[in-house]
């Protein structure tokens, strides 16, 4: 997720980066109408980016025919929300509405109508006509919004920005039926958002949604310009398909994939975590090599065989047997010999079995684990000497390893057993193993198998030629933060 400088996503409750292509709910989301009425699909976003939008297609009942209800989340009902969904009537058809609403629930369900004082358990912020027009709902996205005010809010006024919002600067808080704010009930402790098409008879209506948001309205949510320059919404991920394409994923930033990244060292000239966990490394002889790796990086250079990063070896990072996780790096190797790439050395004479993965010399991969030693993996396509290559290898509940050479798989095999990670570039649980001889930087590790589509944007982002390289979108700063990491492409 890319935040602008000084602001704060304030989002809770409407999770649409969990979405991926398919028909029925999704986790978070209850589907309205039939499995056939609601399918997610891959199309463009509001700023013609790809992403996963929630379509509607009526079925023959006539009743809802495609959207959601969110699973409850909790508010505080002395707090002002915001609530907002994209819209676009793609087959604006001859009937079926467009309804956009919540729920509140406590041991008084229902919340108040701001101009009224009405309580209502089945308010909608906004619904269109019942004879659909393009002045409802033209065919283009659209950035529907409404507030629920405090429970002892006093005025009968609604919200300035509730309303729908378009790309021509058009605002339009009149039309359609509803066009309503509330106010919590003094008992509401949960909420819910929701949207959907009703009603239609009308087989060729098509009616997308996407980005739906909760905002706790506070000073430092997106403002509503905020939400049209796209800045704060997480686009879903898509097959790497031709070159400099824009590619999106859930919680993606300039460095990537950046879903369950508990630890990253960019290896940019230091060896601090930016993952979170604060697991910075000691380099050991490994050095600083200005502007060698690919987009002019920094790296560490492991020359001699005692070069290494060490890593807390207190507080190792546990890629345990039965447990999703995955490391990612970007390595140049100066020959064919036995490199080690990460590990675990407990007692500090390589002899402890901690668990490592280290390259063979006869360019296969080697895996010790804490119960299993010296296993062997055959690779199909040998890693390349004297040249970068993208580094992958992911691990399931299951314990089976799989390893990708620049985004293609080589090689899998299942090895029960440990690997407690408290080094770099070193093999440290076999004597006979040198540190990794070559260069490294952007070492990552995940707590997730990632996904094939996550490692070809990964393996693309460095690629060697930059003709193939996925180039991130930058803003009109050309700035991006992740964590404490910032950097200008």
């Amino acid at each position: 997720m890319v935040l602008k400088e000084g602001a704060h996503d304030t989002k809770f409750g409407a999770d649409y980066t969990v979405w991926t292509v398919g028909t029925g709910g999704a986790t978070g989301f209850t589907m309205y109408g039939l499995t056939a009425e609601n399918n997610r699909i891959e199309a463009t976003d509001p700023w013609g980016r790809s992403t996963i939008v929630w379509d509607s297609v009526p079925g023959p009942d006539a009743s809802y025919d495609g959207g959601w209800q969110t699973t409850s989340f909790s508010i505080d009902n002395t707090k002002l929300y915001r609530y907002s969904v994209w819209v676009h009537r793609t087959v604006l058809g001859t009937s079926g509405r467009f309804y956009f609403g919540c729920f509140g629930y406590g041991s008084t369900n229902g919340v108040y109508d701001v101009a009224t004082s009405t309580l209502d358990t089945n308010p909608y912020f906004w619904a269109s006509s019942s004879t659909p027009t393009t002045n409802d709902l033209p065919d283009e996205w659209i950035l529907v919004v409404g507030h629920i005010f405090p429970y002892n809010y006093g005025l009968t006024v609604d919200h300035s920005d509730s309303g729908r919002w378009y790309f021509d600067g058009t605002f339009k808080n009149t039309g359609g039926s509803y066009n309503r704010d509330y106010k919590w009930h003094s008992a509401t402790t949960t909420a819910r958002h929701r949207n959907f098409l009703y009603g239609s008879t009308d087989l060729t209506v098509r009616q997308r949604y996407c980005y739906p948001r909760i905002d706790l309205v506070d000073g430092s949510e997106p403002s509503i310009n905020d939400l049209f320059t796209g800045d704060f919404y997480e686009a879903q991920y898509f097959n790497y398909i031709g070159k400099n394409k824009l590619v999106y994923s859930p919680n993606f930033s300039e460095v990537g994939p950046v879903d369950k990244l508990i630890n990253y060292w960019p290896m940019n000239g230091n060896l601090l975590d930016y993952g979170g966990s604060g697991n910075d490394g000691t380099a050991t002889g490994a050095t600083v090599v200005s502007g060698l790796a690919p987009r002019d990086k920094d790296c560490y250079e492991f020359l001699t065989s005692t070069d290494k990063v060490d890593l807390d070896t207190s507080n190792p990072i546990l890629c345990n047997a039965g447990v999703a996780w995955s490391w990612s790096a970007w390595i140049y190797k100066a020959s064919y010999s036995t490199h080690g790439i990460a590990g675990n050395d407990l007692d500090g004479n390589g002899v402890d079995p901690g668990g490592a993965i280290s390259f063979t010399a006869n360019n296969n991969m080697r895996i010790d684990t804490t119960t299993n030693t010296d296993n062997t993996i055959a690779i199909s396509t040998v890693w390349a000497t004297n040249t970068w290559f993208h580094f992958c290898v992911t691990h399931t509940t299951g314990n089976l390893f799989t390893f990708y050479n620049n985004g293609a798989s080589v090689g899998s095999e299942t090895v029960a057993g440990d690997i407690d990670v408290s080094r770099l570039g070193d093999a440290p649980d076999n004597e006979a193993y040198t540190s990794l001889t070559g260069y490294m930087f952007d070492f990552r590790i995940y707590n997730k198998v990632l996904t094939v589509p996550e490692i070809n944007i990964l393996a693309k982002t460095f690629d060697t030629d930059a003709s193939n390289r996925t180039e991130m979108e930058i803003g009109p700063d050309a700035w991006y933060t992740f964590g404490q990491f910032k950097e200008q492409l």
